[in-house]
């Protein structure tokens, strides 16, 4: 984890070196180090920075002649494969659909050629394998208690053992440069590195971090996987980041910077307390920083940006880890299209219910700092109102996160829908479109909300033969702009819709059936929308349907480990459950909603978060 401790007090500014061979992992892959075919980083940029010119990251070609060489007879023969035979090997391995993406144990997701890219992930996938299969499986030992130098191969930390000459961690070809990091950490020899830290200077470069604190944190790896696939250098991946070093980081001048764990108004937690905007005055040199945490944009971010800043992404209110690897996979593949980072955490946050009203950015424009927010809350109001024992909180989880009402949990409700149906539906492709820098089209003189769904009626007419059938309006929200933290302008209306299907609305903890539409002040300015068609129903003979206090009870502590803040339900709803794009059947399910508008979707007959 100690991979910058001379930049905590030296922050730089634009510039970034990156590039390797390319090289292929001779033993496990890994989320993160995994893909032989693609572009790895070369860097950490802590070293010599005090001899570096401002404005520039340090050279970083390692130092690898004070190295000690690997001995002959060492494993120097498994040096970095040919590009196409690495590609070769790739194809050769099992693809598994989604079952990857949905974290499912099989056959195929356990096999020994690791399709998934699991060993080496921070989670211990080893005994759920044992269950799932029979057969042989993929070495999960590095992850696994007692794994190589007591998991510090698994959370990237460079130490005497990790960086030791034999490389207890497969670390040398696996397409990361670890010099920069194990020489600050380690005054002896170290273990070779040179194939994997020369190359040519590249422009795009990003920074993942995340801290072990009990979340799930496969966003971390869903984002950079989605960033090396368009080419981005991966420089810093650090999975239990304390404050100096995220404060050192966020000094860096790389394209993006990614956060992943809990926050708090105008802050974020790190592996030993926090990081705030005020404590970063002027000192954020990432271009594009990415706070996936709860309510960190709620207070102002513009003190913070430095001369090379240009925005800053996150949530006003509380967010939640079911939806976050959906996110990071929606904002990689928007930026993959060429949209700016400020566009494409609106398209990565809109097909997602819950988070559709709570994005925020603080973008550079000119001289001018201006927040850009749905943090005006939801139109039509919830029809939900607390109840008499609302005040009443009682705790479901052993961390005491998951809060519920005492009238939710003291009133048996029973699930009132086709509880014995299941309906299977054929995948569809999620459909996004905007009109040419459609972001510069919001501006005063947006006109009301009524003008905006009106618009937005008029436009689905026109391009889809109107809202399809079902469409039931969800959401309207004003997007609202403050210029150097002066008074709040609306700009742009956000107009969604989701689905009523046989009754019952349809919801899930990620992107769900919806069609949702920007308006600007020249009219719409982008869309988006994912409608499948309900192919068959599959009758679930004899399967139990749990109430709502039954189901909530069931999935406590699963939601005390996903969520980024602390959970206060007080109203439930039966509907269907989708788990959105890699899994669209509908099951029956129950929606939560928080006194926040948080909303959970858990399985009625399992008790299950729907994923």
């Amino acid at each position: 984890m100690q991979v910058l401790a001379l930049l905590a007090g030296a922050l730089v500014a634009a510039g970034c070196y990156g590039g390797v061979q390319l090289a292929a992992d001779t033993g496990e892959a890994d989320l993160g180090r995994d893909e032989a075919t693609d572009d790895a980083p070369d860097a950490d940029a802590a070293e010599s920075v005090a001899e570096d010119a401002p404005g520039e990251l340090p050279d970083l070609a390692p130092d690898v002649a004070e190295d000690a060489a690997p001995e002959s007879g060492d494993e120097e023969d498994d040096g970095p494969v040919e590009v196409a035979d690495a590609v070769d090997a790739e194809d050769a391995a099992p693809t598994c659909g989604d079952q990857c993406l949905r974290g499912e144990h099989t056959a195929c997701t356990c096999d020994p050629a690791d399709p998934c890219g699991w060993a080496r992930n921070r989670a211990c996938d080893a005994p759920a394998c044992a269950e799932a299969t029979a057969g042989p499986t993929f070495d999960d030992s590095i992850d696994c208690t007692g794994g190589a130098c007591d998991r510090g191969c698994a959370r990237y930390e460079h130490d005497a053992c990790t960086c030791d000459p034999a490389d207890p961690c497969g670390w040398s070809y696996d397409g990361y440069c670890d010099a920069p990091a194990c020489r600050l950490a380690v005054s002896g020899s170290r273990f070779d590195d040179a194939e994997d830290c020369g190359g040519p200077p590249a422009a795009l470069t990003f920074i993942a971090t995340a801290v072990d604190d009990g979340l799930d944190n496969t966003d971390f790896d869903v984002f950079a996987q989605g960033f090396r696939r368009l080419g981005y250098r991966w420089l810093v991946r650090d999975a239990d980041v304390n404050t100096a070093e995220l404060a050192g980081y966020l000094g860096l001048g790389v394209t993006f910077l990614y956060h992943t764990g809990h926050g708090f108004p105008g802050g974020a937690a790190t592996a030993d307390g926090a990081i705030t905007a005020a404590d970063l005055s002027g000192a954020v040199a990432a271009r594009h920083t990415i706070w996936a945490t709860c309510l960190t944009l709620a207070e102002p971010w513009a003190s913070a940006f430095g001369p090379t800043a240009e925005s800053v992404l996150g949530y006003t209110d509380v967010s939640f880890d079911l939806a976050d690897d959906e996110v990071a996979r929606l904002f990689a593949e928007s930026i993959g299209r060429g949209s700016t980072p400020m566009f494409a955490w609106y398209e990565a946050n809109v097909p997602v219910s819950g988070l559709a009203d709570r994005w925020a950015g603080a973008v550079r424009e000119g001289a001018e700092i201006v927040e850009y927010s749905a943090r005006s809350g939801r139109l039509p109001l919830r029809r939900w109102s607390p109840g008499p024992d609302f005040a009443t909180w009682v705790p479901l989880d052993a961390a005491g996160r998951v809060l519920v009402s005492a009238d939710l949990l003291d009133t048996a409700t029973p699930f009132d829908g086709p509880a014995a149906a299941r309906a299977s539906r054929e995948p569809a492709e999620s459909v996004v479109g905007g009109i040419s820098e459609a972001w510069s089209t919001l501006g005063p003189g947006v006109g009301s909300s009524t003008d905006a769904i009106a618009t937005a009626e008029s436009f689905l007419a026109e391009a889809r033969g109107g809202t399809p059938a079902g469409a039931t309006l969800d959401l309207v929200a004003a997007v609202e702009a403050r210029r150097d933290g002066g008074a709040a302008q609306v700009v742009g209306w956000v107009v969604r819709w989701s689905r009523t299907f046989a009754g019952l609305p349809v919801r899930g903890n990620g992107a769900a059936d919806h069609v949702a539409v920007l308006v600007g002040r020249d009219g719409v300015a982008a869309w988006s929308w994912w409608w499948p068609e309900t192919a068959t129903w599959t009758e679930d003979a004899g399967a139990g349907v749990l109430d709502a206090a039954g189901a909530l009870r069931l999935a406590a502590e699963d939601l005390g480990r996903a969520a980024k803040g602390d959970v206060r339900l007080f109203a439930a709803e039966p509907v269907w459950g989708t788990g959105g794009p890699a899994a669209p059947d509908l099951v029956p399910a129950w929606r939560y909603v928080g006194d926040d508008g948080l909303e959970v979707v858990l399985d009625a007959v399992t008790g299950r978060i729907v994923r």
